[in-house]
């Protein structure tokens, strides 16, 4: 009897745990991971600087930062006296908001940005 006890309590074990399912598994039956989330830094919702700094295209209006290698980068703004707003970023590119995007290899010595500050200022 002791015999036939241990071998029915092992087998509902055993069916027990099989109900279980795979706990290493990473997919939900919907579809949706089921795996913990990462231990990294939460992603950020800013837009990837790459994207977003491009020599000719428009810089968003709505711009706040972008997403670079280092982490977020905040919008360097300055308030114009027209109520425009240039953005500057790294020390390479800069662009009203709604405008273009000019690249430069030394912002502080690009006659265009310094033309743009002075006019900004005015």
């Amino acid at each position: 009897m002791g015999r036939m006890r241990t071998l029915l309590v092992g087998g509902l074990t055993a069916l027990a745990l099989a109900g279980c399912g795979n706990a290493s598994s990473s997919t939900a039956t919907d579809g949706t991971s089921s795996a913990p989330p990462s231990s990294s830094a939460p992603a950020s919702s800013l837009p990837d600087c790459t994207a977003v700094w491009v020599a000719g295209e428009k810089l968003p209006m709505t711009y706040a930062g972008c997403h670079g290698a280092a982490g977020d980068v905040k919008a360097h703004k300055i308030g114009c006296s027209s109520g425009q707003t240039i953005v500057i970023y790294t020390q390479s590119y800069y662009a009203v908001l709604g405008g273009s995007i000019h690249q430069t290899a030394n912002i502080l010595k690009d006659q265009g940005y310094l033309h743009s500050i002075r006019s900004c200022r005015a």
